[in-house]
């Protein structure tokens, strides 16, 4: 029942409580029991070699994979930056291959609108996810699934991140002044014309 906002905060404060468990801890050295030489030469000789499953391959295989799709598709989103055409306003750029506003960066944020898309709620909403920090948080939350790409609540927890800062930045556009039909409206005119998945290392306004 509270605000998105909340709920975001909620969502992206248990991320970096996962990111925590990261941080190496100095564990107590374990009490050392000497045993005689010859005791350890005949026990290792007369155990049976086996060969352990390399399960440490398995994480890194699944880690390069998330990550190198992460990094992908990072840089298709800046040659699709470099390829849009620049406007009057520094960091707004217009593209004829995108169909959803979206926004990326955190140095230097830029916003990438559709072609014939000159609704101001538009620009709102893609500068109040600048203003909140959004692109940054769910790389954040990309890293981490790349990180614990095994674990499903992790997943389940970067996507809740993105949905409730969509909804966060809905409410406050809202509260700016923006009329209710009016942006409902451009929300659905957005999401008629969305026939391609919006890249994922970017913050969209409406994804398919």
């Amino acid at each position: 029942r509270s605000s998105a906002d909340v709920r975001h905060r909620i969502w992206l404060g248990a991320l970096l409580g996962i990111a925590l468990l990261l941080i190496p801890l100095r564990m107590p050295q374990a009490a050392q029991v000497e045993v005689p030489y010859t005791l350890v030469i005949t026990a290792a000789a007369s155990a049976p070699v086996a060969t352990a499953f390399r399960w440490d391959w398995v994480w890194e295989v699944g880690f390069a994979f998330v990550l190198a799709r992460f990094a992908s598709t990072l840089t298709g989103l800046w040659l699709l930056t470099q390829r849009a055409r620049a406007t009057e306003v520094l960091d707004v750029r217009v593209s004829d291959e995108i169909a959803s506003p979206l926004t990326w960066g955190t140095l230097r944020p830029m916003i990438l609108l559709p072609v014939g898309d000159a609704h101001p709620c538009a620009l709102l909403h893609e500068r109040e996810h600048i203003a909140r920090r959004d692109w940054l948080w769910q790389s954040f939350a990309q890293l981490l699934c790349a990180v614990f790409w095994f674990h499903p609540l992790v997943w389940l927890a970067a996507s809740r991140l993105r949905s409730e800062a969509e909804h966060a930045v809905d409410d406050a556009v809202l509260r700016s002044g923006a009329e209710a039909v009016g942006y409902a409206e451009q929300l659905l005119t957005v999401a008629r014309q969305v026939s391609a998945v919006s890249p994922s290392a970017a913050v969209a306004m409406v994804r398919d």
